[in-house]
């Protein structure tokens, strides 16, 4: 796997320790989006929201300091594709979909 870095667009697998449906791993959900930021494990988000100027204009859920590093990933949503959702799941967990958001 190659280094991702901001800018990339990423996938990962939508999954939650509280999903308890019986996905097969090849038909899990994904969640794909681009790469604002990086969260160094034990830093509180919202210092990096703020350092990197990223306006969040909905609720988030999900805890402000994780003992993982993660990266702050934009998804836009909505039936019109308009809607911001950001998300901040572990490093290990993204795949790299199209280095600096480049569609492949």
């Amino acid at each position: 796997m190659s280094k991702i870095k901001v800018g990339d667009t990423v996938q990962w697998t939508k999954w939650t320790r509280w999903d308890t449906r019986p996905y097969d791993l090849k038909e899990m959900p994904k969640r794909v989006g681009k790469v604002l930021a990086f969260v160094p494990a034990g830093k509180d988000i919202r210092n990096v929201w703020t350092e990197n100027n990223i306006i969040i204009k909905r609720d988030k859920s999900g805890p402000n300091v994780s003992k993982n590093e993660r990266a702050v990933v934009l998804v836009m949503g909505g039936a019109k594709g308009t809607l911001e959702y950001h998300y901040a799941p572990s490093v290990g967990r993204l795949e790299i979909v199209s280095p600096d958001g480049l569609e492949e």
